[in-house]
């Protein structure tokens, strides 16, 4: 509701589950004349249909020259703020102050958001103030007016303003300074940022990050991205046993982590982190831009549920950089949902990405994959793949419905597919395959099979490998066979539904092949 006059909310903690519309906070609605909110703690869903939305206040307002404030409080990792316009992990429109508070919320809107605050304002009364505060909470949208601190100011400030780089997945923001974990963290983070001793406490990097805590207000145990054991080396990789430590992978992309144990449902930390009512029902977060390695030792991931419709780069893995390797690992139960470059593994792949079991259920709008949406470089090698694979846009418009392939939607720059089974059942409109809806740029398919009970069904462009196949790509000793089908309208192929690039020494074998031009 509202907080007005000189009311303070002080020393509380506060579990919300709660939805509004506009002005909704964890703690207050809206703030306004001398109200504050001091030393509180927040942890749970903050959601509001329309604007103004904050993990503490959804606005605090400023007048006759008397601040609002937050101060000395914390929203935790496991609190998700989501809203329309004006959203932040703190406060979602800040005309008073904010100082001496943090935030790990997951922050999700359409504009106007920002890992802390959302929009700090500026009317005839003065503009908002920040003042040694921090973010590092994943911010789940893009496009205008998005930081990792503020999403929109007029003037900047920096007042030792910081927001985490990796955690927040941003790279800007309207106020603040953007830093990698390992200067926000450890022994040193206190006097690294420039905050103030007697109010903030800094913690040791024990197995993982571990950001500062307020003396006043502490959270046990300290936040931050943790372990199971390891340094992060090649020789010594980060240990990962459950689902808290996978995510926190994604603040450490490029070091060394390893899966020592199988993850399912029934691992801990499932429920808050991978389940679907995790995130507002969006399940598990995808971790931004491996270009470190990630080694799964053989180990089985399971019961991943990602749920991101209108999101970019969706999978495991959003982004896996040249320099990025995946291997060893698992995908059972899986069902990842996406707009476009849509995968199991990863949404953009152009690293390396090798010995790899996939059954599960990929929707995206275009260049969706079983395995990778978009391998644009590196390599994907050793793999098979069971399940789904459809590219779904909703309405009578399906012009969304590009490029869907059984291990990639788009196969392009050089990047090599090799040794590579499916049983999966493709269903997309235009440029739908086996394996890839899409080869082009010089890419290589070779040593690869459609087998058992593939199917692929589309309208245009359908193959049983390839929906198309450009003039500098290059398929080699592929086969569909088996109980295989593939359906379409017209240019349907067995191996390709049209092509003008290379393809030989390949075969089809008691495949279905149907279409009025084959």
């Amino acid at each position: 509701g509202r907080q007005a006059g000189r009311s303070t909310v002080q020393n509380v903690t506060v579990a919300v589950c709660g939805e509004g519309d506009t002005y909704v906070g964890g703690v207050a609605g809206l703030m306004d004349g001398e109200a504050s909110i001091s030393k509180a703690a927040v942890s749970g869903d903050v959601t509001g249909s329309g604007c103004h939305v904050g993990g503490s206040t959804g606005q605090a307002d400023r007048s006759a020259s008397v601040d609002t404030t937050v101060d000395q409080s914390y929203v935790t990792k496991r609190t998700t703020v989501q809203g329309d316009e004006f959203v932040g992990g703190l406060v979602g429109n800040l005309y008073g102050s904010v100082k001496d508070s943090y935030t790990l919320a997951t922050v999700a809107g359409s504009s106007n958001i920002g890992g802390g605050v959302g929009q700090r304002g500026d009317n005839s009364e003065g503009a908002g103030r920040i003042q040694q505060s921090y973010a590092a909470g994943p911010v789940l949208v893009e496009g205008d007016s998005i930081g990792g601190f503020t999403g929109d100011a007029r003037t900047s400030q920096s007042n030792n303003i910081y927001y985490d780089k990796r955690a927040t997945n941003q790279q800007s923001s309207a106020d603040g300074n953007g830093q990698l974990p390992e200067y926000m963290t450890g022994a040193d983070a206190v006097s690294d940022l420039g905050f103030n001793s007697t109010i903030w406490e800094p913690h040791a990097n024990n197995e993982g990050f571990r950001y500062p805590t307020l003396k006043a207000n502490p959270q046990t145990p300290p936040p931050g991205y943790l372990f199971a054991g390891g340094s992060g080396t090649d020789t010594d990789p980060f240990k990962i046993t459950n689902w808290t430590h996978l995510n926190s992978v994604r603040v450490l992309t490029d070091e060394h982590v390893e899966l020592t144990a199988n993850l399912t449902s029934s691992t801990p930390g499932y429920e808050s982190v991978g389940n679907l009512p995790a995130n507002r029902a969006a399940g598990f977060t995808p971790i931004t831009d491996l270009t470190g390695t990630f080694e799964g030792n053989g180990r089985t991931i399971s019961d991943v549920q990602i749920v991101y419709p209108d999101l970019d780069r969706v999978g495991l893995f959003t982004t896996i950089g040249s320099a990025g390797v995946l291997r060893d690992v698992t995908l059972t139960n899986t069902s990842i949902t996406g707009d476009t470059h849509v995968g199991a593994i990863a949404g953009v792949s152009r690293g390396t990405v090798q010995n790899i079991t996939v059954d599960g259920t990929i929707t995206g709008q275009s260049n969706t994959g079983g395995v990778v949406g978009k391998s644009d470089g590196g390599s994907i090698e050793d793999t098979k793949v069971a399940g789904t694979v459809t590219s779904n846009k909703s309405g009578s418009n399906k012009s969304g419905q590009i490029r869907t392939g059984g291990v990639v939607g788009i196969h392009r720059n050089g990047a090599v597919l090799n040794n590579v089974t499916t049983s999966v059942a493709v269903f997309g409109t235009q440029k739908v395959g086996g394996i890839a809806g899409e080869v082009r740029a010089t890419a290589e398919i070779r040593n690869v099979s459609a087998t058992g009970n593939a199917s692929v069904t589309g309208e245009t462009r359908v193959g049983g490998i390839a929906g198309e196949v450009r003039a500098d790509a290059e398929i080699r000793n592929v086969s569909a066979t088996g109980n295989a089908s593939v359906t379409g309208e017209t240019n349907v192929g067995g191996i390709a539904g049209i092509t003008a690039g290379v393809i030989h020494d390949s075969i089809t074998r008691a495949v279905t092949v149907s279409g009025t031009n084959q």
